[in-house]
């Protein structure tokens, strides 16, 4: 059975782009999120939206292979 959460948000990416600034974008975008200059500053911002969504959230390395991966949910009420 498929993990409701992950049907009702999509995961959160963090990707180097060909500009060496590093984008973050939820999976079915057509737009990034946003566009950082330093892998932390990205996956601060994409940690912050996958854990306000529920979401999963990966972190590619710069030949675009997945280097971390984690499930982030709302803190509590």
């Amino acid at each position: 059975m498929a993990d409701e959460s992950s049907s009702k948000n999509p995961p959160i990416h963090v990707v180097r782009r060909e500009d060496d600034t590093w984008a973050v974008y939820r999976e079915g975008n057509k737009k990034v999120s946003s566009v950082h200059d330093t892998r932390e500053q990205a996956e601060k911002r994409g940690r912050s939206l996958a854990h306000k969504s529920g979401a999963e959230f990966f972190v590619h390395d710069e030949q675009d292979r997945v280097d971390e991966r984690e499930v982030l949910g709302p803190g509590p009420s």
